[in-house]
């Protein structure tokens, strides 16, 4: 009989649990707005999918036939972090901002992405939804390793690679030779990256010459951050 009880009880739970979510996902759904009567196509583009983030936040867009914007929803604000136009929605997932990365405290968004490179980001901070800081096409975007690091040109390209601590708000720089880049997007001569033990390893290729093309690689001590 006790079994019988213990398993109507874990029964239950997981009944009210499901009816919950379901509770929450039709009143999310009821207020967004995500609708242009004159356009179909819209919403094949742009979609009103809600991304549920670890703590618990909600992000998701809109749109009409006049806007598109993007809201980050908490237990404690509704902020727009993006607004915007719909007159170029056929190229919303290269133009519009969308989450690449959640740190603890912020979360990374790339937008404005050209037909080939590059793109933008910006940091949110999660504690109250204001931009904190902008940044122009990054060689690392924190994606393969727990280090709340970012990894980009300098933008007086300087010989400088400088490294940002998203948690830390600290940016600390690397002396680096941009000697061979001679792209016109030159972090798009970085053609790969990796962690290996407490390294990230990223991999890139130079022009000494315009006849010869060397691949070498720029190891950064993850312990630092």
């Amino acid at each position: 009989m006790a079994r019988r009880i213990v398993y109507s009880s874990i029964s239950l739970k997981c009944l009210l649990t499901i009816c919950f979510l379901l509770i929450c996902s039709v009143l999310l759904a009821q207020k967004t707005i995500c609708e242009c009567a004159s356009d179909s196509l819209m919403t094949q583009n742009i979609g009103c999918g809600q991304s549920l983030l670890k703590d618990g936040s909600q992000l998701y867009y809109q749109f009409n036939c006049d806007s598109i914007w993007l809201t980050l929803e908490t237990n404690d604000y509704q902020e727009i972090i993006f607004s915007g136009s719909q007159e170029f929605y056929a190229y919303h997932y290269r133009l519009d901002p969308h989450l690449v990365k959640e740190f603890s405290s912020a979360l990374l968004f790339r937008y404005g992405c050209l037909a080939n490179g590059p793109c933008s980001y910006f940091l949110i901070a999660k504690k109250d939804g204001t931009r904190t800081r902008e940044f122009g096409q990054l060689i690392y975007d924190g994606t393969i390793y727990k280090a709340s690091i970012l990894v980009y040109i300098s933008e007086k390209m300087d010989n400088t690679l400088e490294v940002y601590d998203v948690e830390q708000q600290k940016t600390v720089q690397i002396p680096f030779d941009l000697a061979g880049f001679t792209a016109v997007i030159p972090q798009q001569q970085f053609t790969k990256s990796e962690v290996n033990g407490d390294n990230l390893i990223l991999t890139y290729k130079i022009f000494p010459n315009s006849n010869k093309e060397a691949e070498k690689v720029l190891m950064i001590d993850l312990d630092n951050y």
